[in-house]
C-alpha cells in the first residue's frame, strides 16, 4: 500500500468514527460574576417606582416595589425594607444630594429605584454617597392572543424574568448555559 493510500484510508477511518456518535447538548452551570464585592451592602432600601404610563386599574409602580421587595427578602441574608418617596405612588428622581438624603442613617445600604412602563430602568444607588452604581434597562414584552387577561398576570410573568436578570448580577448568581459534547 502506497503511503499516499494509506494517508487517505487514515482520515477516512477517522471520518467514520466520528460520525458514527452524534454531539450530545449538555447544560452546565457556570459560577456567576459579581458586580459588587460580597459584604458591601447590608441592607437594601427598595423604593416605589415611578410609572410613565398609570393605570387605574393596576398600580404599576407599587406592585414592583412589593415583588422585589419580597424577592430580595428571600434571596438576601441582609435586612430589606421599603421607601415611599411620593405620596401619588410617582417615585422622586433626583441627584446624588436627594439619595443620600433618602439614605440617611443608612451606611451600608443600597437603595434599588427606577421606572415602570413599556421600558424600564432600574438603578442601584449608595445610601452613604448618593451616587448610582448600577443601571440597567430593561425591556421584557409578551403578546397575548387573550385581551382578558388581567394586568396581574402580565405582571407576575414579566417580573419573573426581570428578577432571575438581576438578581445574577446582584448576588453574582450562577449561569446555566449550553454546551455541544463532540463524541468519538
Amino acid at each position: 500500500m502506497k503511503p499516499r493510500s494509506f494517508i487517505i484510508a487514515a482520515v477516512l477511518l477517522a471520518a467514520a468514527a466520528c460520525v458514527s456518535h452524534p454531539p450530545v447538548q449538555v447544560k452546565v452551570e457556570m459560577p456567576g460574576v459579581p458586580v459588587f464585592p460580597p459584604g458591601l451592602f447590608s441592607e437594601f432600601v427598595v423604593t416605589d417606582f415611578r410609572d410613565d404610563a398609570p393605570s387605574p386599574d393596576f398600580a404599576l409602580g407599587r406592585e414592583i416595589q412589593g415583588y422585589f421587595a419580597a424577592e430580595l427578602g428571600r434571596a438576601f441574608k441582609g435586612q430589606v425594607s421599603r421607601m415611599e418617596l411620593s405620596p401619588d405612588g410617582q417615585a422622586a428622581a433626583g441627584g446624588p444630594e436627594f439619595w443620600k438624603h433618602a439614605g440617611e442613617g443608612r451606611r451600608q445600604a443600597a437603595i434599588l429605584t427606577g421606572s415602570a412602563g413599556r421600558v424600564g430602568d432600574l438603578s442601584v444607588i449608595s445610601a452613604a454617597t448618593g451616587e448610582v452604581l448600577y443601571t440597567k434597562t430593561f425591556r421584557e414584552e409578551r403578546d397575548y392572543n387573550e385581551l382578558d387577561k388581567p394586568a396581574e398576570f402580565a405582571f407576575a410573568e414579566l417580573a419573573d424574568r426581570i428578577r432571575a436578570r438581576l438578581f445574577s448580577v446582584l448576588f453574582a448568581a450562577p449561569t446555566v448555559e449550553e454546551r455541544t459534547l463532540l463524541r468519538r
